[in-house]
């Protein structure tokens, strides 16, 4: 695995390096536990949430290190300051060899979707494969590389993972959400992700009175529902139009209205929490 950097400079072990020439290895038998941030106006998305997470990936996999959330917040706007860039997307890990430790943070290549997916939906196809320990953030190579193969020159954004009881658990790098009656529908949390964005919908739901149910969504079942969506860091709320061979309206009222209350819930994160990098 080579280092998945851009711009012009990296953190290794709490000192900035450059990206170019990368000197860095990763150790092939290497377990790494990571977390992808978005950077908005100089501000780290739902940084708790992400923080949060990182440390219950590290109690699930039982790896001997605590997360120093000061400190890390302190690299995460140095990095900022260093390549003069305040958007985009943040990739931050903990790398595990030989009872070693790595801290690694930096820029990583993003995609977000076109004002024309979000209006139009996307399509997304099934693939029969679980994560493994799904509740913790752990890069999985084998998994990521069938994915990749699939949606490699094909006009699919998304794959949707399956277990062995034909439900639907999560996407490759999202969430998965349905609506049907004026209610929503995501798998249980102990089958998924604990995703930041996923977290912040039912939060929302709650805040709205929308009726959340978390239960099984079954692949043979999924025309039963009127519409469908994903949600993770980089794509938002992002409606599904296509699920294999069925059809789906991504215009759906509550999806349009989900994804304004989110946007509102940025832009409020974003105002208060503009003084955090300042301080360093």
């Amino acid at each position: 695995m080579n280092l998945p950097f851009i711009h012009k400079y990296y953190i290794l072990n709490f000192k900035p390096e450059p990206v170019e020439p990368a000197t860095f290895i990763y150790p092939s038998d290497a377990v790494i536990i990571y977390e992808i941030i978005r950077v908005i106006d100089g501000v780290f998305l739902f940084l708790e949430d992400h923080l949060n997470r990182l440390q219950n990936s590290l109690l699930l996999t039982k790896l001997p290190v605590s997360v120093n959330e000061k400190e890390i917040l302190q690299q995460l706007c140095l990095l900022l300051k260093y390549n003069r860039c305040s958007l985009g997307n943040v990739r931050i890990e903990l790398i595990f060899h030989d009872g070693q430790t790595e801290f690694l943070a930096g820029f990583v290549p993003h995609s977000y979707p076109s004002p024309e997916q979000y209006l139009k939906g996307i399509k997304v196809v099934p693939l029969h494969a679980v994560r493994k320990n799904p509740n913790a953030k752990i890069f999985q190579q084998e998994l990521r590389q069938k994915v990749e193969n699939i949606l490699s020159g094909r006009d699919i954004y998304e794959v949707i993972l399956i277990n062995e009881d034909g439900m639907i658990t999560e996407g490759s790098k999202s969430n998965f959400f349905a609506i049907r009656e004026g209610k929503l529908f995501t798998p249980p949390l102990q089958q998924v992700l604990p995703g930041v964005t996923r977290r912040q919908i039912l939060a929302m739901a709650a805040e709205h009175g929308i009726p959340v149910s978390e239960e099984p969504i079954y692949l043979k079942q999924i025309d039963h529902y009127e519409a469908m969506f994903i949600s993770g860091t980089s794509p938002k709320i992002l409606p599904v139009a296509e699920f294999g061979t069925s059809r789906f309206d991504p215009q759906h009222p509550e999806i349009v209205q989900l994804r304004q209350l989110f946007d509102q819930r940025i832009d409020h994160y974003i105002l208060s929490h503009k003084h955090i990098c300042k301080e360093f």
